[in-house]
C-alpha cells in the first residue's frame, strides 16, 4: 500500500479515519498502546499521534501496523475512496457557488 496514493485527496480526513480505525482494531484486540508499540517497533508517542490522525505514516510503518494488527486492507482502501468522494463533493460545491444555474 502506498500512503501517498491513499491520502492524496484529503490527507487530514484520511489520517483521522485511519487513526480511528487503528484505535478501534487495537481496542477490539484488547491491546494497549504499549503492547502495539512492542509488536510494531513504533514508539508509543508515534502510535498516539497516528491514532489521533496527526502523523503521516510512511509505507513501511503502515504495512507493519496492518500486518501486526491484522487490519483489513480493503477497509483502508475504502477510507481512501471516501476521502476522494468528499473532495469531489467539495469541488462541486465550489463550482456551483462560483457558477450558479
Amino acid at each position: 500500500m502506498n500512503i501517498e496514493n491513499l491520502c492524496q485527496f484529503n490527507s487530514n480526513l484520511f489520517l483521522k479515519m485511519l487513526g480511528n480505525y487503528i484505535q478501534l482494531c487495537r481496542n477490539g484486540l484488547r491491546l494497549s498502546i504499549h503492547e502495539v508499540s512492542v509488536k510494531t517497533h513504533l514508539s508509543t508517542e508515534k502510535l498516539e499521534q497516528i491514532e489521533k490522525g496527526q502523523y503521516l505514516l510512511n509505507d513501511a510503518e503502515l504495512m507493519t501496523i496492518i500486518d501486526r494488527l491484522s487490519l483489513d486492507q480493503s477497509e483502508i482502501m475504502n477510507m481512501a475512496k471516501i476521502t476522494q468522494v468528499q473532495e469531489i463533493i467539495q469541488v462541486t460545491r465550489e463550482l456551483n457557488a462560483n457558477f450558479p444555474g
